[in-house]
């Protein structure tokens, strides 16, 4: 059993995207489809990684500014 509401490490710092690029990384956590990226100024950004509208995974695509 796991607790959901707690920090897990997701990836090292390298597996990430760097900010200038458009690539999008994702990894299941609990279960659960997590996307990560860098915005521009470098911090990383956590998601669940699907679509609100068609509940498509969201890391088929490509980032376009933050």
């Amino acid at each position: 059993m796991w607790l959901r509401n707690c920090w897990y490490v997701i990836a090292w710092d390298h597996e990430i995207p760097a900010a200038d690029s458009p690539a999008l990384f994702s990894r299941k956590v609990l279960n659960e489809s997590i996307l990560v990226y860098r915005t521009h100024s470098g911090a990383v950004v956590a998601l669940a990684n699907r679509c609100v509208h068609r509940h498509a995974p969201l890391s088929k695509g490509l980032r376009e500014g933050d």
